[in-house]
């Protein structure tokens, strides 16, 4: 059986940056005037063009979660808030990276380049790690377990169908693509990467396999751990650099 590890590191990131204070913006009345253009009939919705500080994004006709701005590129999804107050209620601006993004340019250079950009027009005071998934790909066929036998869980209900209990088994067409363990803070997952890539039009990751020796046949299995704030907490995860000492304590915890 040919089996060999293609990839493996953070497909996730969502980070949190407090700012003490915005530098070169007397307003936003460039984002606020694109976000009300992207509400109007003409742009269905979809959002409307906008630069910032020399990035293009496509900026959505609604704010989320407390934060009026939300816009986003190939590279990240930023929501921005207009007051900064070093955090104190939310970190004014919270980034989600891009699986693309982390895979290109490592997880250090993603990040690197945001928080340089970032830093011409806001005092960043701290990052805070909201959630990060780790992953690890396997080029090996698909393994099938018995879920009532051959798992031990905390969980008292085992279905094989897509339905929101503690787990699940994924089937298609009679063939199995996939499991989900556990719930809220962690969650854990193995499944067909190989078929996801084609649903989520992510055949990229395909390069990133082959520079590890993928022969280009053999299925990929991603094993992955979705970890969010509370459980970072107790990892004792709080900032960009916690993450990053204790990604070895996180990976053995999972």
């Amino acid at each position: 059986m040919w089996v060999r590890v293609v990839a493996s590191g953070i497909d996730t990131l969502v980070i949190g940056f407090p700012i003490e204070s915005y530098v070169g913006v007397n307003n936003f009345e460039g984002l606020t005037e694109a976000k009300n253009k992207a509400g109007e009939r003409q742009f269905d919705k979809k959002g409307c063009g906008v630069e910032w500080f020399g990035a293009e994004f496509n900026m959505a006709a609604r704010g989320a979660m407390g934060y009026e701005w939300v816009m986003r590129n190939a590279d990240v999804t930023v929501c921005i808030a207009r007051e900064a107050r070093c955090g104190s209620i939310i970190p004014e601006v919270y980034v989600t990276f891009s699986s693309q993004n982390l895979w290109t340019n490592g997880l250090d250079g993603a990040v690197m380049m945001f928080e340089r950009w970032l830093s011409r027009w806001a005092v960043i005071s701290g990052t805070k790690i909201s959630r990060t998934d780790l992953c690890l790909d396997v080029a090996m066929p698909f393994p099938v377990i018995d879920i009532q036998n051959e798992i031990v869980s905390r969980a008292r209900k085992k279905r094989r169908i897509n339905e929101p209990v503690k787990i699940e088994h994924h089937v298609e067409c009679r063939r199995d693509t996939g499991y989900r363990f556990g719930s809220g803070d962690l969650v854990g997952r193995f499944y067909d990467k190989t078929i996801e890539i084609k649903v989520s039009q992510k055949e990229w990751m395909e390069e990133v396999w082959k520079t590890e020796g993928w022969n280009g046949e053999t299925p990929v299995v991603r094993y992955e751990f979705q970890c969010r704030r509370n459980f970072l907490k107790e990892m004792s995860v709080n900032s960009f650099e916690e993450l990053k000492e204790r990604l070895a304590d996180i990976w053995r915890y999972c």
